[in-house]
């Protein structure tokens, strides 16, 4: 978010907050010191408003207002960042990444995946201009939802080592997991927890993939653009998985792997 040039990709499922780390990300940047400009097109946008980020609508069946119309006026103006939440325009797509890598500027992007490689390939999926879109990206932030063990009812037990191994965690490096609280064996002995209402969960916090692209990565955009090439690029370049990020908080006690499991079967 930091970075003056390229392209940047904002992705995660519907309502598994997408909407969130869009907003959350845009206000991370420093808007004070550059222009950003929202660019909605097909109707208004669903994103909440943020503050110094200028909002521009057109709706592509509207005479005079398709994307064509539309952005290269926007273009004239120069402003620093672009911002496209759930945009499925291929046309609008290949002008901004072209004002991005001819005028040195920056542009955001959200759109819905599985996760941060098969992010890139639904870009390509919109029918871009490959030669255009892709020696503009530059990464990838992909995110879900998940829930939160409540704190005041939240139960500890001591990991196998066999589920150590699978997890990827050294023996010895953790003491216990935590899990739901596990109804008494006398059921007249169970108090209900206030706090989460016997759910087990209060609370939802996210795990994050970070993908950063390199020309490994954009290569393989434009020559092999497979999901098995992608993922072994991106594990090579030392990106790392949801499921990793989610066993560093079921490690912490802030989730379960129930839980976690849950989320990754999505």
């Amino acid at each position: 978010l930091g970075e003056t040039q390229g392209l940047l990709l904002i992705s995660g499922l519907p309502r598994n907050g997408l909407t969130t780390t869009w907003t959350v990300s845009l206000r991370s940047t420093d808007r004070l010191l550059r222009d950003f400009v929202l660019i909605t097109p097909g109707g208004p946008a669903a994103e909440p408003e943020v503050e110094n980020v200028e909002e521009l609508k057109y709706d592509p069946e509207t005479p005079g207002e398709k994307s064509t119309d539309v952005l290269p006026k926007l273009f004239r103006k120069q402003p620093d960042v672009l911002a496209l939440p759930n945009t499925s325009d291929p046309l609008a797509i290949d002008l901004v990444a072209g004002y991005v890598t001819r005028e040195e500027k920056m542009a955001i992007l959200s759109l819905r995946a599985k996760d941060s490689v098969e992010a890139l390939l639904r870009l390509l999926a919109l029918k871009v201009e490959a030669d255009e879109v892709v020696p503009t990206l530059r990464g990838v932030l992909y995110g879900r939802l998940i829930r939160k063990l409540c704190d005041k009812c939240k139960e500890a037990y001591t990991p196998t080592a066999e589920l150590l191994g699978k997890l990827g965690i050294p023996e010895g490096r953790v003491s216990a997991f935590y899990r739901e609280a596990q109804p008494p064996a006398d059921p007249k002995q169970h108090k209900p927890c206030t706090q989460c209402q016997d759910l087990g969960y209060y609370g939802r916090t996210a795990i994050f993939e970070l993908l950063v692209v390199d020309e490994n990565l954009r290569k393989a955009l434009l020559t092999q653009p497979k999901m098995e090439v992608l993922r072994k690029l991106a594990r090579q370049a030392g990106a790392r998985t949801l499921q990793e990020e989610g066993i560093v908080l079921v490690a912490k006690g802030v989730t379960s792997i129930k839980e976690l499991q849950r989320v990754l079967s999505g």
